[in-house]
C-alpha cells in the first residue's frame, strides 16, 4: 500500500497538472483560440462518460495492475502525441484532417479521459490491498495526499514555463516551451508507473482470509474478544 501510495503521488500529480493546463496549451502552444479550444473539448467530455466506466469494468475483469498501466499507457500516448504537436505544430495547428490535429486531438482525449480514469485506478488498487477494516482510512489517506499534491507539479510546471520560455522566445520557438513542460510531465508519469510496477497485489485467497478473520474477530466488541480470551485460557 506504501508503494502504491508513492507511485500514486507522481501520478495524479501529473494527471491534476495535465487537465489544469491543458487550455493554456491549446490556446498558447497550439495556437486555437479559446473559444474554439472549449469547443473542441466536448467531444472530450462524452468519450470520457463512455470509457471511464469501461475501466473500472477492465479493474474487475483483468486485475488493478493491469488497469493501472492501461491508464499510465493512455497518458503516455497522450502526452506525446502532444509534444510531438506543440514542437512541430508551430503554433499554427487548425482543425482539419492532419497530422498535427490528430496528434493534438489524441493528447485531449488521453489527457481528458485520464483524470477521470485515474481516480478509478485509485480505488479499486485500495479496495484490493487494503484490508477490509482499513479500507475507509486509506481511501480517505489517498484522497487527502491527492489533494496536497495537485498543487506541487503545477508549481514546477510555471518554473519550467518560467525559465525557458525567454530561451524560447528569442529564437522564435516560444510555443515550444510546453514541449519541455509536457516532458516533465512524462517524467513524473514514469517514474510513478516505475513504482508501482513493484506493488504486489495479494491473491484472492488472501483477500478471502482477511475477510473471514475481520468477519469472525474486527466485527466483534472489545467485550465479546475479551469472553472469547477468557474461555480460551
Amino acid at each position: 500500500m506504501f508503494k502504491f501510495i508513492i507511485g500514486y503521488f507522481f501520478i495524479v500529480d501529473m494527471a491534476n497538472t495535465a487537465n489544469i493546463i491543458l487550455l493554456d496549451v491549446l490556446r498558447d502552444a497550439i495556437g486555437f483560440p479559446e473559444s474554439q479550444s472549449l469547443i473542441l473539448q466536448l467531444p472530450v467530455v462524452f468519450a470520457a462518460i463512455f470509457v471511464i466506466p469501461i475501466i473500472g469494468w477492465m479493474g474487475d475483469k483483468f486485475g488493478a495492475k493491469a488497469t493501472v498501466w492501461t491508464v499510465g499507457a493512455l497518458y503516455l500516448v497522450g502526452l506525446v502525441s502532444g509534444i510531438l504537436a506543440i514542437w512541430y505544430g508551430k503554433k499554427s495547428v487548425s482543425p482539419g484532417l492532419t497530422l498535427m490535429f490528430i496528434l493534438t486531438f489524441i493528447m485531449m482525449i488521453c489527457v481528458g479521459i485520464g483524470l477521470g480514469s485515474t481516480w478509478v485506478v485509485q480505488r479499486v488498487m485500495i479496495l484490493k490491498l487494503a484490508p477490509p477494516e482499513k479500507v475507509g482510512e486509506y481511501v480517505g489517506f489517498s484522497y487527502i495526499a491527492g489533494r496536497l499534491n495537485a498543487s506541487v507539479a503545477i508549481f514546477i510546471w510555471g518554473g519550467i514555463i518560467k525559465l525557458f520560455y525567454p530561451i524560447f522566445n528569442a529564437k522564435g520557438y516560444d510555443y515550444r516551451t510546453y514541449s519541455i513542460g509536457l516532458l516533465f510531465l512524462l517524467f513524473l508519469l514514469v517514474v510513478g508507473m516505475v513504482i508501482t510496477f513493484f506493488v504486489k497485489i495479494p491473491s484472492d485467497e488472501e483477500r478471502k482470509k482477511w475477510a473471514e478473520d475481520y468477519i469472525n474477530h474486527g466485527m466483534k466488541t472489545q467485550t465479546e474478544l475479551e469472553k472469547e480470551q477468557n474461555k480460551k485460557s
